[in-house]
């Protein structure tokens, strides 16, 4: 599995050099805020509801009534999609200085709206797939969708160096990447009703609703933390209102943070396979041997993704000198404070595990919350003197409380990690210097 992904991630990697590479800094500053909003609008939109499939699927299965669980909640999620969509095209000259600073044509926001949908489709295709337990056609899917992005983008940029290919692109590619699940939900046995069992939508609603919104909001906050420096960048940064020049920084950033977005990912994805055996140990009753085992994690991923940061620094000079041919100087500058925000978030995403093993993902919601909140008040303060500077500076010094009021409540929870588990933790922020 995680020969699989660094294969995915590194063929996204290149890509993204090679987007850079095509793109002016204006033109990547665009396609990073649109990528951005696909981000934030893809979950915000359908209301979490398909986030819900890996809780629920299996169990409507079982009782024959996965077509009246997934009908309900579909039903939902495609009138918060048009609901969306109907607001971006109808007032295209607002949402589009919301989103990329500058008025956008009518025409523009329906081509985002049209790849925002694809998005969204393939997020619950996605979802529902994993629901059935079915990692092979997952993973297919994802390798499907991420070569056809590739192919597709740098097919069109060849030809056209504008940023509405690669939405075109990204639209399409979430297509194709449906193309791998098509056998398992046309098999027979997959929508099997049991006669008698049928239930009313007030009883779906009732279980999964609650379960719906927790999703939504703790997806609404991390994927908000992950991009408001953008889009303070965007509107805070020129001092004479030019959109252009918001842009382009916010190319900039995008530039600095793809070697740190890709290390990130992974952090994600080792959280991921760490949780399952965390969860055999909770459900067992070994809480000791859970905190045992978080301690290693968060001591050996740390020594980790500093290493790997350290490689990243000898290699940014050739990347973004020869590759890039130095048009993005201000992204190579901010890489390293980049890549300490990046380390830290997966001392975060490690320590995050408790939460989820003792189900108390509110608790993390408003850790979260409080973390971006202090990162949108640093950007406020610090863009408009600062810049892109100012913009990296707010998101490392958010992501190091996160990490700090993390360890503080598990502190209040009697999980103690102990005070070399702390000191190795620290150590990144020596990249800055």
């Amino acid at each position: 599995m995680l020969v699989i992904n660094l294969l995915q991630r590194a063929i996204g990697f290149a890509r993204n050099f090679a987007l850079c590479y095509f793109l002016a800094e204006t033109q990547l500053g665009l396609w990073g805020l649109a990528s951005s909003f696909f981000v934030l609008a893809a979950p915000l939109a359908v209301l979490g509801l398909p986030g819900t499939f890996g809780r629920f699927v299996e169990s409507y299965r079982g009782r024959g009534q996965l077509m009246r669980f997934l009908t309900f909640c579909m039903s939902i999620a495609i009138a918060g999609y048009i609901i969306l969509s109907v607001c971006l095209i109808c007032f295209h000259s607002a949402s589009g200085l919301a989103i990329f600073g500058d008025s956008q044509s009518r025409w523009d926001m329906a081509l985002i709206a049209s790849a925002l949908g694809c998005i969204i489709l393939f997020n619950a295709a996605t979802e529902l797939t994993s629901g059935l337990r079915q990692p092979k056609a997952v993973s297919s899917m994802h390798a499907v969708n991420s070569m056809a992005f590739t192919v597709l983008s740098l097919l069109g940029l060849w030809w056209i160096r504008d940023w509405r290919v690669l939405v075109v692109a990204f639209g399409v590619s979430a297509l194709l990447g449906l193309l791998p699940v098509i056998p398992i939900i046309r098999h027979p046995s997959l929508w099997v009703r049991k006669i008698g069992s049928d239930l009313s939508v007030a009883e779906i609603a009732r279980r999964v609703l609650p379960f719906a919104v927790s999703v939504w909001v703790i997806n609404l906050v991390l994927n908000s933390f992950d991009i408001v420096d953008r889009y303070l960048l965007l509107h805070l940064a020129s001092n004479d209102g030019s959109a252009e020049m918001g842009q382009a920084l916010v190319g900039q950033l995008h530039s600095g943070k793809l070697i740190p977005t890709l290390l990130a990912n992974l952090a994600v994805m080792l959280g991921g396979i760490v949780l399952p055996y965390l969860v055999v140990d909770w459900e067992q009753g070994r809480i000791e041997r859970v905190v045992s085992s978080m301690r290693t994690n968060i001591k050996l991923g740390t020594l980790f993704f500093f290493g790997l940061s350290l490689g990243a620094m000898v290699a940014s000079p050739f990347l973004f000198g020869w590759v890039l041919r130095g048009r993005y100087a201000d992204g190579l500058a901010i890489l390293p404070m980049a890549l300490v925000a990046c380390c830290w978030m997966a001392v975060a995403t490690f320590l995050n595990n408790y939460f989820w093993c003792a189900e108390r993902g509110r608790l993390l919601g408003v850790l979260t919350t409080a973390a971006l909140l202090l990162n949108a008040a640093l950007c406020v303060w610090l863009i408009p003197s600062m810049g892109l500077h100012g913009a990296l500076m707010a998101n490392v010094i958010a992501t190091g409380f996160l990490v700090a009021i993390t360890a503080w409540t598990l502190e209040r929870l009697e999980i103690t990690l102990g005070w070399p588990t702390y000191f190795i933790a620290s150590v990144p922020i020596v990249l800055a210097f």
